[in-house]
């Protein structure tokens, strides 16, 4: 507000009209919901989940490089997150019915959605508290089906959602196989137009599962961490989106400079199963192809092979609600 001008009040003094500092506000402000709602809000529900990972070849190096690029430079005073193994987990999870909790979304209906991650596996946590430093599956390439999907975790969790086409190729939840597709260019120019490209296929072909429990789903790993500390952790280890936190990067361009952000943090989130509805380890190793092409450089990122089979492969039927999520590093609003 403005304090009333000396002009106002009659001494035609120009020089005491003064602005005063706007009162801290004791909330955020209220979200301003559009006439065409993008998509429901937190807590959100799925039902009838079907959630199937396995290991793929990387090395700590090209990890660490990941983590450094990302998670490391949003805070680096005051955040930081550590490689633990030389391997990734690249998980599929298809789910039947997904639907808002919200109050003003939860009288809609649902939606089926399919993501594709890769995750790494990082020791993070506040660079001066180190007790409370603790295991964080971090995505680096999420594809979803669902533009509702895509605006919803970017805007409330972070990146790095990508839209992209996935068919799944059986019910079988032990038949591995899928395929995303997303626009990307082969080659760069002004003229190139962006094309449709397979970049993640896994061969269909049921390979059979036995039961299983959580406490064996992320057993049998050659990789071992070498630090002592991260090993004690190693036995709570739990697929991402099975009650194990996540790290993202929630990040605004700026409006004046796209090549800036107006704000940025390090978001925790976690997904809690309500109900679990079967758990198997499958008895075979489904065979991984990723492309490549010149915009979405995912097999030399990742340091990892183009054709491989994966390892220790599992799947979880689940219901789950996933929450807003936390912030875990000091926000930065850096203006507009």
């Amino acid at each position: 507000f403005k304090q009333k001008t000396a002009y106002e009040s009659g001494t035609g003094d120009w020089s005491s009209d003064v602005a005063l500092p706007i009162c801290p506000m004791a909330r955020p402000p209220r979200y301003i919901d559009p006439a065409l709602k993008a998509f429901g809000l937190p807590p959100y529900i799925g039902e009838d989940a079907l959630l199937q990972g396995g290991w793929i070849d990387s090395s700590q190096g090209a990890i660490q490089s990941y983590l450094d690029r990302s998670i490391n430079r949003v805070a680096p005073d005051h955040f930081r997150a550590k490689s633990v193994l030389s391997c990734l987990l690249m998980t599929s999870l298809f789910v039947k019915k997904m639907r808002s909790g919200h109050p003003t979304g939860r009288v809609w209906g649902f939606v089926p959605e399919a993501d594709i991650s890769i995750w790494a596996l990082a020791y993070a946590g506040p660079i001066d508290h180190s007790r409370a430093w603790e295991l964080y599956w971090v995505p680096i390439y999420m594809f979803v089906d669902d533009p509702a999907a895509l605006a919803g975790g970017r805007e409330i969790f972070g990146f790095p959602k990508m839209y992209g086409t996935i068919a799944r190729e059986d019910n079988d939840p032990s038949d591995y196989g899928l395929s995303v597709k997303v626009a990307a260019f082969r080659e760069f120019g002004q003229d190139v137009e962006a094309e449709q490209v397979e970049v993640l296929k896994i061969d269909p072909q049921i390979h059979g599962s036995a039961e299983a429990t959580l406490d064996d789903v992320m057993t049998g790993l050659l990789d071992e961490p070498e630090d002592a500390d991260i090993r004690t952790l190693m036995p709570s280890l739990r697929p991402p989106q099975i009650d194990f936190p996540i790290l993202q990067v929630k990040q605004f361009p700026s409006i004046e400079n796209a090549d800036f952000a107006t704000y940025q943090a390090i978001v925790g989130v976690k997904m809690t199963t309500q109900r679990l509805r079967g758990i198997g380890k499958a008895a075979g190793r489904p065979r991984l192809t990723i492309q490549s092409p010149l915009s979405l450089n995912i097999a030399q990122e990742l340091d990892t092979p183009a054709v491989q089979d994966m390892q220790h492969c599992f799947w979880v039927r689940q219901d789950f609600t996933t929450q807003p999520g936390e912030i875990l590093s000091p926000p930065e609003l850096i203006g507009v």
